[in-house]
């Protein structure tokens, strides 16, 4: 007997599990039993969750199963469980758990992505601290995060504290500004540099050099003590806050010449729910910094509403 998945995403396919199917549970909570009768399975009740979830299955007789993640909705096209491969007849119950270690993040500017970003991390299981020099809006964010993570950390600060990692989600100008001030306390910590350097007065075109980038320009500001990555430029907030883009987990593009520091941005974002891509040096920046610029460019002529992503296939 094995349970034998198919594609991410794809609908779950069950090889002579038993009789008794296997029930998902998610923080104790049953969400409701996925009964197999030797084809496919249908989940007996979905549930209105906005994020893909652990869960531990119940073990079945003569199966082991182990469960990645859920997406609690009917399973169909582009929906479903992911079962990874378990070994033969009286085998035991074995789950799977991929959480990262909590870190705790500076999320510098209280706007839409500053708000995507921080929600994704909550929903991973990081503390986060809203950074702004005007309280108000800080400690308002900070307040509608509580109130929907209460079992999460999140404050605000009038300037970035001590980190693990400090995300910039700030237009270009304002990054800049914000390096330039705040770089000797950042002195250790993973800088996430999210801006796409467009001109703005234009809105046809950046403003950096073709031989540079962004990230480039903040990495050589905040100096070596900084290790700077690029990431979350080409994703726009409403999918961001979903962690998702129509049925599909966030593909996030990540550049660094750190590897540690990107390491640890990876596992951010796969504990959020999305996909991680390390696309290469800091210096990819340009390019994804142009791929973002275009992902703008789009969205009024193709009516797409920001609620387009980027998708890697396979």
């Amino acid at each position: 007997m094995e349970a034998v998945a198919s594609a991410l995403f794809a609908p779950l396919r069950v090889t002579d599990p038993g009789p008794q199917g296997f029930e998902a549970v998610v923080d104790h909570t049953v969400i409701g039993p996925v009964l197999v009768d030797r084809g496919q399975p249908q989940l007996r009740r979905a549930a209105d969750v906005p994020q893909p979830l652990r869960v531990a299955p119940r073990p079945v007789s003569g199966i082991r199963v182990t469960v990645a993640f859920l997406r609690a909705q009917p399973v169909g096209p582009g929906k479903g469980i992911h079962l990874v491969d378990g070994p033969g007849p009286g085998a035991s119950y074995a789950p799977t758990h991929r959480k990262a270690a909590p870190v705790k993040i500076n999320i510098v500017g209280p706007g839409n992505m500053g708000r995507a970003i921080a929600t994704r991390a909550l929903a991973g299981g990081h503390g986060v601290r809203i950074v702004h020099p005007d309280a108000d809006p800080a400690r308002a964010l900070a307040e509608e995060l509580r109130q929907r993570f209460p079992d999460g950390e999140s404050d605000w600060a009038a300037s970035a504290e001590a980190a693990d990692v400090t995300v910039v989600a700030l237009w270009y100008d304002a990054a800049l500004q914000f390096a330039r001030s705040a770089g000797p306390a950042l002195a250790g910590q993973v800088l996430v540099d999210i801006c796409n350097p467009i001109d703005v007065s234009t809105m046809d075109g950046r403003v950096t050099p073709p031989d540079t980038s962004a990230a480039e320009e903040i990495q050589q500001i905040v100096g070596t003590d900084v290790r700077v990555v690029e990431a979350f430029n080409t994703t726009f907030a409403g999918p961001l806050t979903t962690g998702e883009g129509h049925d599909f987990p966030l593909d996030v593009l990540i550049a660094g010449d750190d590897t540690g520091a990107k390491g640890k941005i990876t596992e951010l974002v796969r504990s959020g729910g999305m996909r991680p891509f390390d696309v290469g040096p800091l210096r990819r920046a340009r390019e994804l910094e142009a791929m973002g610029f275009l992902h703008i460019a789009m969205q009024q002529p193709l009516q797409l509403n920001w609620q387009s992503s980027i998708k890697i296939l396979p």
